[in-house]
């Protein structure tokens, strides 16, 4: 029986896929790529948008860095000027303008101007507040020194009543003394009798009703030390009575 050419030929193929099968074992994931190749094509996408961002922020490092310089040299060339700004001519609805380099600006001096109102005005206010911090001070010290004056003033008169007081207090006593020293002599004498001068009560009567006689007001004016008949209410007299 011959053999038949094609499965001769199938019988080889399929012989060389087991080799190869056996040397290159198929993964059931070689379908799908490795993970070194998902971060190379990771670090290749990020290195591209690197590279596009990268002229972006240089431009506006570079446009915020001249940014101030620019703003700086427009301030300087624009307040250099010497005049304010003036219309020459328009043409096709442009207006052309420049600066006047005439006579110079009367916006500075006006601003002098009103700097030095400004500051004259805040003198005379500081002038104003110091003068009535010193009329306030002048008029407490004023009125420190009227209540001392007052204070002293008491005190003076307090001093005088007082030694008014004692005055009086010892003339008291030189009088109760001196009637001490009268009754004692007047017990040496005789028999005294002690009088309280009564209200509208006169020497004379007192003298009457002791002595029944004119004679005895100089009695009691000797023995009290009265001069011209003169006594008060309520003044203690020794009546000296002999046995």
């Amino acid at each position: 029986m011959s053999k038949d050419p094609y499965r001769e030929q199938a019988a080889k193929s399929k012989k060389k896929i087991d080799r190869v099968q056996e040397v290159e074992p198929v993964h059931e994931s070689d379908g799908l790529p490795s993970r070194s190749e998902i971060q190379r094509k990771k670090r290749e996408s990020k290195k591209k948008k690197t590279a596009i961002q990268h002229p972006l922020i240089k431009l506006l490092l570079v446009f915020f860095f001249l940014m101030p310089i620019i703003f700086l040299s427009l301030y300087s060339y624009f307040v250099n000027k010497s005049g304010p700004l003036v219309v020459f001519s328009s043409k096709n609805g442009v207006e052309e303008v420049q600066y006047d380099q005439g006579e110079p600006s009367e916006a500075a001096p006006a601003v002098d101007e009103d700097k030095e109102k400004e500051q004259a005005k805040k003198k005379e206010e500081a002038e104003k507040a110091k003068a009535k911090r010193e009329k306030e001070k002048a008029e407490a010290l004023k009125a420190k020194e009227k209540a001392e004056a007052k204070k002293a003033k008491e005190r003076e008169e307090a001093k005088k009543a007082k030694e008014k007081e004692e005055a009086k207090k010892a003339e008291e006593k030189k009088q109760q003394e001196q009637a001490a020293i009268e009754q004692e002599k007047s017990e040496e004498a005789g028999r005294v009798v002690q009088h309280t001068v009564k209200p509208q009560e006169t020497l004379y009567r007192i003298a009457m009703d002791y002595y029944q006689s004119p004679s005895g007001v100089q009695i009691i004016s000797e023995a009290n030390g009265i001069q011209n008949n003169e006594i008060y209410t309520g003044q203690v007299l020794t009546i000296p009575l002999n046995e």
